[in-house]
């Protein structure tokens, strides 16, 4: 389940790849694990981290017929995926593998004006991320109700420490999207977000769980994902122990046929 190479370049550069299957720990988990690789190469005490089995006592506790409830109305009068524009149509979402990359970026100027726009209107990035996936999704599908998954962090502020704590919290969830050309965009942003903080809430519920209670187990509820990766990389601690990190650069898989990941930083990547 988990690889490591090392490769040395010239000037005392060295690439560390490092593989590893997404059911040991999420993208939030990559710096806490590495900055514990930092301490351990400089002989330093482990910090203690809360176990990743409370997080699964707290989920036991969580009340799933109540999200099913939400799920269900919140998906009612959805009778299928948003359509891609596919030389092929997916017989089997499950068995799907991403084929090609196609990585861009915005400048930093381009990146600066983005923020910009969202801090003056109160809304986040991811939510802008969002809404021009869902503008997309209709432009190409003919739909003006769109439907595709995200990624949730998982880690709820009410349990104390799991901010810390390694391992696989992540869950993906149906977004659900009216776009109507006669709202002005900050309003139907600021909706968009309204929608998922609320969201939030049940975003315990398993996927396959809401899956089953609107479209049935055979029939999946989106073929496109949306990832917004804003989790930090400590250099600093890196730096304290004598090691620069240049760049991190994640190449996921997922088993939808279309992936949008964002990468926030100094310019959004996608």
């Amino acid at each position: 389940p988990v690889r490591v190479g090392l490769v040395r370049l010239a000037g005392g550069r060295v690439v560390v790849v490092w593989t590893f299957h997404h059911l040991l720990l999420d993208g939030w988990s990559l710096p806490l694990v590495l900055s514990d690789v930092f301490a351990a190469y400089a002989g330093e005490e482990l910090p203690r981290r809360r176990p990743f089995a409370d997080h699964l006592e707290w989920l036991s506790g969580r009340d799933t017929e109540s999200g099913l409830a939400y799920w269900r109305r919140v998906l009612e009068g959805v009778e299928g995926p948003t359509a891609l524009p596919y030389d092929q149509a997916p017989r089997d979402v499950r068995t799907a593998r991403s084929t090609a990359r196609l990585p861009r970026e915005l400048s930093v100027e381009q990146t600066r004006r983005l923020r910009d726009f969202a801090r003056s209107r109160r809304i986040t990035l991811n939510t802008l991320v969002q809404g021009a996936w869902a503008l997309v999704l209709s432009a190409w599908s003919g739909q003006r109700d769109v439907v595709f998954g995200a990624t949730t962090s998982g880690r709820r502020a009410e349990v104390a420490g799991m901010d810390s704590a390694v391992g696989l919290f992540i869950n993906t969830l149906p977004v659900r999207v009216g776009v109507e050309p006669g709202v002005p965009v900050v309003r139907w942003l600021r909706a968009l977000q309204e929608a998922q903080l609320e969201a939030r809430e049940y975003d315990h519920v398993p996927l396959h769980r809401i899956q089953a209670e609107t479209l049935g187990a055979q029939t999946p509820l989106f073929d496109s994902l949306v990832v917004f990766e804003n989790y930090p990389v400590d250099t600093e601690a890196a730096r304290a122990h004598g090691i620069t990190v240049e760049r991190v650069d994640a190449d996921e898989a997922t088993n939808y046929p279309l992936t949008l990941a964002a990468y926030d930083g100094d310019h959004i990547r996608l």
